[in-house]
Formats: C-alpha cells, sequence, structure tokens
C-alpha cells in the first residue's frame, strides 16, 4: 500500500503543470519553494522505497528458489519410491510394493505443494517487480523534473533579487561613515556640492527640523 502511495505522488509531481500550480498562487516564489521542498522530499522517500522493493524482491526470489528445490527433491523421491514399488511388485513382495506406492503419493502431494507455492511466490514477484519498475521508472522522471525546478527557482529567486530598488544609503553603515568623513575633508574644494548633494537627505526624509535643531545644539557646542 506504501508503495502504491508514494507512486501515486512521484507520478503526479513529475507529470504537474508548472504554470498551473504557480498563476493562481498568491506569492508564486514561495509556491514555488515549496514545490521544490515537496519534490526534494518525494525524491527521498521514493528512493528509500525503491530500495525496500528491491530487498524484498531479493528475499522474495530465494523463497521462489526454495520452492522450485523443495518441488524437485519431492519428484525425486516420488520417483524413487514408485521404482523401488515397481521392483517389489515384480518380485512378488506386493505388500511391500503398495506401502512404497503410498510413499510415492505422499511425496507426490508435496511436490505439488511446493509448485504451488513457487507458482504463488512467481505470481507475487512478478506484480512486486512491475510496482519497483513503475516507481522506478518515476523517480528517474521526477529527478530530472525536480532539477529543472531548482534551476527555475534560482533563476526566480535572481530575478526578484535584481528588481528591488536599492535604498539610500544601502550599503554597509561602516562604509557609508567612511564616504562621509572622505566628503567632510573634500567638502570645500571644486567637488564640494556633488558631494552635498549625495548626503544631504534632512529635507527629503521630512525631519528638518528635527535637525536644524540639532545642527544649532552643534553650533552651541562648538
Amino acid at each position: 500500500m506504501t508503495k502504491q502511495t508514494i507512486l501515486g505522488r512521484v507520478t503526479r509531481l513529475a507529470g504537474a503543470d508548472l504554470h498551473a500550480l504557480l498563476d493562481p498562487a498568491e506569492d508564486p516564489g514561495k509556491a514555488l519553494a515549496a514545490l521544490v521542498a515537496e519534490c526534494a522530499g518525494t525524491v527521498l522517500e521514493a528512493e528509500q522505497a525503491v530500495a525496500a522493493a528491491r530487498t524484498e524482491l531479493r528475499f522474495l526470489g530465494e523463497d521462489h528458489a526454495e520452492d522450485q528445490r523443495a518441488a524437485a527433491a519431492w519428484a525425486a523421491q516420488a520417483r524413487a519410491a514408485s521404482g523401488r514399488a515397481d521392483a517389489l511388485r515384480g518380485a512378488g513382495r506386493t505388500e511391500e510394493a503398495d506401502r512404497l506406492d503410498g510413499l510415492a503419493r505422499a511425496a507426490l502431494v508435496r511436490q505439488v505443494r511446493a509448485e504451488r507455492a513457487a507458482d504463488g511466490m512467481a505470481a507475487v514477484i512478478a506484480a512486486q517487480t512491475a510496482v519497483a519498475d513503475r516507481l522506478g521508472d518515476a523517480l528517474d522522471s521526477l529527478k530530472i523534473r525536480l532539477t529543472d525546478l531548482q534551476s527555475h527557482r534560482d533563476r526566480w529567486v535572481a530575478h526578484a533579487r535584481d528588481s528591488v530598488a536599492p535604498e539610500p544609503g544601502a550599503g554597509g553603515t561602516g562604509d557609508e561613515v567612511a564616504r562621509f568623513a572622505e566628503a567632510v575633508r573634500r567638502a570645500d574644494g571644486p567637488e564640494g556640492p556633488a558631494l552635498l548633494a549625495e548626503f544631504e537627505l534632512g529635507e527629503r526624509l521630512g525631519d528638518a527640523a528635527e535637525v536644524a535643531a540639532r545642527l544649532a545644539a552643534l553650533k552651541a557646542t562648538t
């Protein structure tokens, strides 16, 4: 039952329509990341299921071979008992011959049981092999799909990152302070106006009054 369930999930994910899944999503990037995670987890689970199925098939094959050996052994015993019975009956020892024919029939019963067990096991092996092969093929397809989805996700993340407009002063604080110190040193030079334009943000940020008050306080202490 577990194998059928994982086979269904692997088949569904391997054949899923990416656009049909992402187009209605409120956040396609998040939906894509969730799909990648689901595929990766399903690949791992399917690999474990395939390995378990192959191990089980190996054990079933050993049981089948044992049933076949048992059938062959009982057939040989039946043949030996029947042959001895015929020899005894030819020597006029009818009672002993009948006894050996009874043993031959008992061996034949066991042979038939072993053959039926072998036939039943062969049917189980065939069914299990078909499921394991289908799961293995679907897993190969899902691995290819996962690689494509991971590439698609990486492109999506890169696009989202590149499309975000940088905020003023988006660099590290230490870098900005260093640039400001350099601007102070060079403010009385010809590039002074450009340097001032880079850092003069008070009015644009709507805190001109606060800045003016603090500047006045600075002037009072220098």
